[in-house]
């Protein structure tokens, strides 16, 4: 009979908390965070949820499922109500040497190497029009809106052994109402509600950085939705399904951290 094709889901968390999320780049303490979150620190997380609620054999399960391919985690990345980002793709286009003269010229007068640089994310509507834009050198137009704010809570920790308490900062990040964080998930049906009773309860627990201080706690936005090319519910989710589904391209794009094999070059 016909392969069934596991399915993708996602899930869209709204924070109820500040969220602390180390950043990638050196900082001093915990002052430095991100926005975002990387699939690493969400995979640990739910495995140490998962040893919390079930044990080590259970554990054991889930790790195994994802050593063969059959739970997979992207990294957290932000929406806004319906509308979904991922980070900017990154693709090298070989140009001929007209193209090459005309694109040289039109960086040289205009601002698309620095808009392009600081640009992080981009919304899945636009996923075509935005690869169109590498191919062709045209300036692509879009600005993230601001999802969350960044603050820096003033913080003094108390020593043990009788010395001063010293402070130090703690940066952290707060959504916006109808904004937050999702990620996809390809898993078995069998494991799902398994796997939607887990993510409630890291929701009471918290994910990133802090959580002792009540930090990254959260609820689903919205039920979990499975990323069929046939669902309709948004037109976000059906090109996210429609792009997850696309086995024969030429390009791919990860949607997580990954270590590239010295084998892959």
């Amino acid at each position: 009979g016909e392969q069934k094709i596991m399915p993708y889901y996602l899930y869209k968390l709204k924070f109820t908390t500040p969220v602390h999320f180390g950043a990638d780049y050196a900082g001093i303490g915990v002052e430095k965070v991100s926005p975002t979150c990387h699939a690493d620190t969400f995979f640990s997380a739910l495995c140490h949820e998962i040893l919390t609620l079930f044990g080590e054999y259970e554990l054991k399960k889930w790790k195994e499922l994802a050593d063969t391919g059959n739970f997979l985690v992207s990294d957290l990345m932000p929406y806004l109500k319906e509308e979904l980002y991922i980070p900017k793709p990154v693709m090298y286009f070989s140009r001929n040497d007209n193209d090459k003269e005309n694109l040289e010229q039109e960086i040289n007068t205009s601002n698309i190497k620095k808009k392009l640089k600081k640009m992080t994310h981009i919304p899945i509507s636009r996923f075509d029009e935005y690869i169109d834009c590498i191919k062709n050198g045209c300036i692509f137009n879009f600005e993230m809106p601001e999802l969350a704010v960044e603050f820096v809570y003033p913080k003094v920790a108390i020593s043990r052994i009788g010395d001063d308490a010293s402070p130090y900062s703690v940066g952290a990040y707060i959504y916006k109402e109808d904004s937050g964080l999702y990620f996809i998930v390809k898993a078995e049906e069998e494991y799902k509600n398994k796997l939607d009773n887990i993510i409630s309860s890291l929701g009471c627990s918290g994910i990133g950085g802090e959580r002792s201080s009540g930090y990254g706690k959260f609820e689903l936005y919205e039920d979990p939705i499975e990323l069929d090319v046939s669902n309709w519910a948004t037109l976000q989710d059906k090109k996210l399904a429609e792009l997850l589904a696309e086995q024969n391209n030429t390009y791919f794009m990860a949607l997580s951290v990954m270590a590239p094999d010295v084998n892959d070059f």
